[in-house]
């Protein structure tokens, strides 16, 4: 019901502005295509870690990517953390204005909201990602690098800040795209 309510009024919204400004309607840029790499079902390995002396904790799931228009993807994760079920959706975009991807990600872990910015170097999606650390209820952020490294197949690694403030690699993983 919330999400009608706001898509309802987010429309109306976005309707008025366009009869009063005549705002012209969204156009796919090149960088757009880039979200099509990510289409699909897609099964996926991490590894993850809370601290560069914890183990890394190994994670395999499922990734679905659909185009919400052309503009923007939504992708949803499935998998297993420590035995218990977890759920994640994502939504990405390129802003022209920005000139940068833009990106939010929930999961059904953690009550916080993941938002990010992103720069595409080739086939390499940079992302700066700042959300909210669950532990201390201070802002956390982290860099997330993602290599298109084949028609089916990305990697990507995370890196996180230790309690000294020194860059740490705290996650790694690979997708490969269902045939």
């Amino acid at each position: 019901m919330i999400a009608a309510a706001l898509t309802l009024a987010a429309g109306l919204a976005g309707a008025a502005a366009w009869q009063e400004q005549e705002i012209p309607r969204a156009r796919p840029e090149q960088e757009h295509d880039f979200l099509k790499n990510y289409v699909g079902e897609w099964d996926f390995t991490q590894s993850m870690r809370m601290s560069p002396a914890d183990p890394w904790m190994e994670i395999q799931g499922t990734q679905t990517g659909r185009l919400v228009g052309d503009l923007w993807l939504l992708l949803e994760w499935k998998s297993d953390l420590e035995g218990a079920p977890m759920t994640g959706i994502g939504l990405v975009g390129y802003d022209p204005k920005k000139e940068k991807f833009v990106s939010t990600f929930v999961d059904s872990m953690h009550t916080a909201m993941a938002s990010g910015e992103a720069t595409l170097e080739r086939r390499t999606l940079t992302t700066e990602v700042s959300t909210t650390d669950p532990k201390t209820g201070k802002p956390a952020k982290t860099r997330v690098v993602e290599r298109v490294t084949g028609k089916d197949s990305i990697s990507w690694e995370m890196y996180g800040t230790d309690k000294e403030g020194r860059e740490y690699q705290c996650g790694k993983g690979e997708s490969t795209r269902r045939k």
